[in-house]
């Protein structure tokens, strides 16, 4: 992320000077870009980048502008892993500002073009899917709690029952994408201090609770300045009500991490907060789950979305919106699903 490590105004520069620009594109995208822009007719140019360069918003923003405007990709290295310390998948890119009779892919000759995306295709510019409009259009990531002291162990959560059990009313049991991966069964394995819409009188009588959030939480909310979430620092940074609301009436909810090795799907309870690191599809149709665990999706799923450093970059917008599933799944697929989670 741009904004982040070098500011907002040099995010907006890089706006202002490169048309169609997205705010979720790496920096390398615009390297790739101005080295482009110094080419003359015929001329040609070699970067590497983090693999990040033929995915999602960065692939749009950098080899999608370019091959839109008489850029061809003549000789390409599209997955390699980076031989120092750093634990990175990397792609060699060369482009030139003419069409060329061959091209390289991954050291092999091809008569075909090589798209965005970096594989053989019929066009310089990889075929984009359409997000459907039935396909889990509710699927969110989870809260946003920007705070490590809202997060308490179950030793502590029991501690604090044992003081007042009037406590649970302001805990639940939290998930984060780590969870997603290791938990067994539904015993959560940390717990989340949630005072929801409380004023700070009402949170403050929730002693150990209050006193835990404004040494642990209010130092951090005190030192931001930019994109302000809320101002209140014993509130969740990014509550995510409408995510909340939809699993009401479920008895459990499928979920997934943002980021892993492979792509794991689960059912956990509707009642829990799950962590911004978590994908979280309001459904509790075992046919979902069959769907989506499938390996029609895997082989999706890595098609379109992203990746971090060595692993899976699920991609909400990219890869689950634009997956066809039917309206309605046969009950063959629930039985099979059922059996599988029995």
């Amino acid at each position: 992320m741009i904004a982040p490590s070098l500011g907002d105004i040099y995010q907006a520069a890089l706006k202002t000077i490169n048309s169609d620009s997205k705010g979720a594109a790496d920096i390398c995208a615009y390297f790739f870009r101005k080295a482009f822009s110094l080419l003359r007719d015929g001329g040609a140019s070699g970067l590497i980048a983090t693999n990040t360069i033929a995915q999602a918003d960065t692939r749009e923003v950098g080899l999608d502008w370019i091959a839109g405007n008489d850029g061809f990709i003549f000789r390409a290295i599209s997955n390699l892993q980076w031989p120092g310390e750093a634990a990175v998948n990397v792609s060699v890119v060369h482009i030139s500002r003419a069409l060329r009779r061959t091209a390289y892919l991954n050291g092999k000759e091809t008569k075909k073009f090589i798209n965005t995306q970096l594989l053989e295709g019929d066009s310089p510019i990889a075929p984009a899917p359409k997000r459907l409009a039935l396909t889990y259009p509710r699927a969110s990531g989870g809260t946003g709690v920007l705070g490590i002291g809202f997060v308490i162990s179950p030793e502590l959560y029991g501690e604090w029952l044992r003081e007042d059990e009037k406590y649970a009313e302001i805990i639940q049991p939290y998930a984060n994408g780590s969870d997603v991966v290791s938990l067994i069964d539904d015993s959560p394995t940390s717990y989340v201090i949630n005072f929801g819409e409380r004023t700070e009188k009402e949170a403050s009588e929730y002693p150990l609770a209050f006193a835990r959030v404004r040494e642990m939480v209010k130092p951090i909310r005190d030192r931001i300045t930019r994109q302000i979430h809320e101002v209140c620092y014993w509130k969740h940074w990014d509550k995510r009500p409408s995510l909340y609301k939809e699993l009401k009436g479920l008895h459990r909810v499928l979920v997934c991490p943002f980021v892993s090795k492979h792509l794991p799907f689960k059912f956990l309870p509707s009642t829990w907060i799950y962590s911004k690191e978590v994908v979280v599809i309001p459904t509790d149709r075992s046919s979902d789950f069959a769907i989506l665990q499938s390996s029609a999706h895997a082989i999706w799923a890595r098609r379109y979305s992203g990746t971090l450093e060595l692993r899976l970059s699920y991609s909400i917008s990219d890869a689950l919106r634009t997956f066809p599933v039917a309206s309605k799944a046969g009950k063959e697929l629930s039985s099979v699903a059922d059996a599988y989670l029995s």
